[in-house]
């Protein structure tokens, strides 16, 4: 059961370059912000930076191993030897869509970052580079750490 190489291509992209487009929507928006605006960006980057803090946080408590650390499934990509949960990259995309649906402009943004998040832990699942529980963990993570 492996992925054809068109399915790794995808995944690999997704999993991998998706994340850069982040900073550069962020510089970009505000570049075009007004002040209310570059507020409200400034409000997603805090969330963001402290979800990422608190998902270090839990991989310093509860270090879980990837799955090439077990000897599990096929890794199509090369692993970090970091523990894999939660996902630095979920976390960042789910802080920034919870962050932006509580904006008046940039509300909009969070449905598609969600889906954008959910696109890149499913290929990094995918790739063998997570578990499966890992993206749920991440958004429990995220909801305690914005409610």
């Amino acid at each position: 059961p492996g992925l054809s190489h068109q399915q790794l291509l995808l995944a690999t992209l997704m999993a991998r370059w998706l994340i850069v487009l982040a900073p550069i929507a962020m510089a970009v928006a505000w570049v075009r912000a007004d002040q209310a605006a570059r507020l409200d960006l400034l409000q997603i980057v805090l969330a963001a930076g402290l979800a990422l803090v608190l998902a270090e946080a839990i991989t310093f408590v509860w270090p879980q191993p990837r799955p090439f650390a077990l000897h599990v499934g096929t890794q199509y990509l090369e692993p970090s030897f970091r523990p894999g949960l939660p996902s630095d990259h979920v976390t960042l995309f789910w802080s920034l869509a919870l962050a932006t649906l509580r904006t008046r402009k940039f509300a909009l943004w969070g449905f598609p970052l969600l889906a954008v998040g959910l696109l890149v832990g499913w290929s990094r699942i995918d790739l063998g580079l997570h578990f499966l529980a890992e993206p749920q963990l991440v958004q429990t993570e995220q909801h305690a750490g914005l409610v």
